[in-house]
């Protein structure tokens, strides 16, 4: 009787171990090494308290990193899932080849983030790049896709809306195909068309996968890193224009380029709280909506 009791939490033991060593236990040693101020991990250490999440709010690439994903986010948020509900919906019709349709999209979400991100530096390339030598034999003029100011974040968008909206894509084929069809039939049997139909049927019946997507996206990019250092930098973040610096990449410019580590540690941090906080007033919200159950 028990070992029957044991065995339960004999299966998930595991998960708490690897919790602890790879989750907790990071964490809470960054939030110590936060409080530290010291150059390298083997250099004497001195107690500084909050003095680096201060000196942090002081600097001005961090507060400029926040305010650039906050740009990135108000665009390439809508831009992504707008492209990806719209597929979805165009895909959930039954017409031949349409796994075939759906197997493209998804392609570039399981493709390596540094390949894909090598292949958008070959095709936006000022001088050799595939983009501005197709423009310019049509007569137009190159642009200078990764090294304006004007142009860097529309670039970034492009890249990884590119990416992702697949995996946005699939999750909302899933939510269409859980839309009863006597919904449709009756209106329209009642005379509603199809535009009245996607208004008063899908979308709102959408909302819900509409606001997870919102979360998860939102959770990406606070966490954005890969392409933004893979495609406009040449000597590591360090080196990467104020336009287009994220508070991941200036995280890592920081504590492994720089071995400032007290003052990265302050930043994840702060970057953790953010994505939480986040998080909940989107779940809030969803609740007062009347999603997830409510």
């Amino acid at each position: 009787m028990k070992i029957q009791k044991i065995i339960p939490y004999v299966f998930i033991l595991p998960f708490f171990v690897m919790y602890a060593a790879f989750m907790a236990g990071p964490l809470g040693y960054a939030i110590v090494l936060s409080l530290y101020k010291f150059r390298t991990l083997l250099a004497p250490r001195r107690f500084v308290g909050l003095l680096n999440y201060k000196h942090l709010f002081a600097d001005p690439r961090f507060l400029n990193s926040l305010v650039v994903i906050g740009k990135y986010s108000a665009i390439a948020i809508p831009v992504t899932l707008g492209i990806a509900i719209l597929l979805a919906i165009l895909l959930n019709v039954h017409f031949k080849g349409r796994s075939i349709f759906r197997l493209i999209f998804f392609l570039p979400v399981i493709t390596s983030l540094v390949a894909a991100s090598i292949f958008f530096r070959l095709i936006l390339a000022d001088e050799i790049g595939i983009l501005n030598h197709i423009l310019r034999v049509i007569g137009l003029p190159g642009y200078r896709w990764l090294n304006d100011p004007k142009l860097l974040l529309p670039s970034l968008i492009t890249v990884t809306t590119w990416r992702i909206f697949g995996f946005f894509l699939i999750i909302f084929l899933a939510a269409l195909q859980n839309i009863p069809q006597e919904l449709y039939e009756a209106a329209k049997v009642d005379g509603a068309s199809v535009t009245q139909a996607l208004f008063r049927i899908t979308l709102p019946l959408l909302f819900p996968t509409i606001f997870f997507c919102i979360i998860i996206a939102t959770i990406g990019s606070i966490q954005l890193f890969d392409e933004p250092y893979i495609l406009f930098t040449t000597h590591g973040g360090v080196e990467l224009k104020d336009e287009i610096l994220t508070p991941a990449v200036y995280l890592y410019a920081t504590g492994f380029e720089t071995f400032r580590l007290p003052k990265a540690a302050a930043m994840g941090f702060i970057m953790s709280c953010i994505i939480f906080s986040l998080a909940l007033l989107e779940i809030r919200l969803m609740g007062k909506r009347g999603g997830f159950g409510q």
